[in-house]
């Protein structure tokens, strides 16, 4: 079964959101953290640490959203979960 994640920025400040598919499970952990830090998702992924991915993959299996944030943004991870199609 396919997965996708959807990354959503959203700027407290300015009121504007940014969308983005990922169907990566790690690539969509390092695009959040990316957004809200503002350092390349390349970089990001060096240095997630697997306390946190293990987090964020709790979050999103129990309640199918995780969410990082600071004073003037929040970003969200949502799992999209695919569907087996049968032919």
């Amino acid at each position: 079964m396919k997965q996708w994640f959807c990354i959503v920025s959203r700027n407290i400040n300015e009121e504007t959101s940014t969308t983005m598919i990922c169907d990566d499970f790690i690539a969509a952990c390092a695009t959040q953290l990316s957004v809200l830090v503002g350092v390349p998702v390349n970089i990001c992924k060096s240095i997630l640490k697997t306390e946190d991915i293990e987090t964020i993959k709790k979050n999103l299996e129990t309640r199918g959203i995780d969410r990082l944030s600071n004073d003037e943004e929040e970003v969200f991870i949502f799992l999209i979960p695919g569907r087996d199609v049968m032919r």
